[in-house]
């Protein structure tokens, strides 16, 4: 195992009767140094030779173990421990001793500093998990829902997401906050996340329950206000569905105020965009079979409508 000695910045920790001392008045200044009694990656078993004895034979020595994995530093009142790593990696350990006690008549306490050796680790793993929680949007906008989630561990780094959604209506996605429309009913909405610790790879589920047999449904995740539909403001009448060449579009409100209309995937992006007056059309021959979402942009507020294109 290759060693690197470094001189940890603790040379001025010394401890007496539970305080500090000067370095001036130090019996000696001693170098720790770290093996590995055995390795069974990702756990390890350490040793450090505290570089000199304590002092006098009433003080005994502590050891202060940095892993260099960020998991808290350990104490321990023997020379050996073990650790096991959760991810894979290149790691910077060392133990700093301390003499726990000055003995009167034994003169002050060591003065430490700590060389470092590295170990690398190989085979470690580490478990995730994942939440999502659906909740109403107000009582004002019917049938608007929106989604928040959460992973452990915090700090991981999510590589995908992908989303399924069972009832009614059944739908995919991907990306980290695609905007559903659905058809009143029940369903089952489902995240899988995958997560990568270092080297390490992770995949987190999580699914939750969404009913609304009044209302279409519209979901999005939260803090994205702009998706949010607005359709108890505005009726609007998209027809036909299925549909094969043209949609069109009647808003029943007698506005003569132009109407943008944006065609969305699934998630979110989108695919054609027209503006036209009171009632409308917009083509869809060229754009492939599948389930899309309707934006309807008015003066008046939005709403989004699902339509398949046949």
């Amino acid at each position: 195992m290759k060693k690197t000695v470094i001189k940890v910045m603790v040379a001025a920790l010394m401890i007496a009767a539970k305080g500090i001392v000067s370095p001036m008045n130090a019996q000696s200044v001693c170098t720790s140094s770290v093996t590995i009694l055995s390795n069974n990656d990702p756990t390890i078993t350490f040793s450090v030779n505290p570089g000199c004895g304590a002092i006098g034979a009433c003080c005994t020595q502590e050891f202060y173990w940095n892993f260099g994995d960020g998991s808290s530093t350990v104490t321990v009142g023997t020379n050996t421990v073990t650790h096991t790593y959760t991810a894979s990696g290149n790691y910077a350990v060392y133990a700093l001793p301390s003499d726990t006690c000055w003995c009167s008549g034994h003169g002050t306490p060591n003065t430490y500093t700590a060389s470092i050796t590295n170990v690398t680790i190989t085979n470690a793993s580490f478990t995730c998990s994942a939440n999502i929680s659906i909740t109403v949007d107000s009582a004002a906008a019917p049938g608007n829902y929106n989604y928040s989630y959460s992973f452990n561990p915090s700090n991981a780094t999510p590589i995908s997401y992908n989303w399924s959604i069972y009832g009614t209506t059944t739908t995919t996605a991907t990306g980290s906050s695609p905007v559903f429309n659905l058809p009143s009913g029940s369903y089952s909405v489902c995240l899988s996340i995958l997560l990568s610790n270092g080297t390490q790879t992770c995949l987190a589920s999580s699914c939750t329950a969404l009913s609304d047999t009044t209302h279409n449904i519209t979901l999005y995740k939260i803090g994205t206000t702009d998706v949010k539909s607005h359709s108890s403001i505005i009726n609007v009448l998209v027809y036909p569905n299925p549909a094969k060449d043209v949609l069109f579009v009647k808003v029943n409100d007698a506005t003569k105020d132009k109407i943008n209309l944006q065609i969305l995937d699934l998630s979110g992006r989108v695919i054609k965009s027209t503006s036209v007056i009171s009632d409308g059309n917009i083509n869809i021959a060229d754009i492939q079979i599948g389930t899309y979402i309707l934006k309807i942009n008015t003066p008046k507020g939005s709403t989004n409508k699902l339509w398949i294109k046949e």
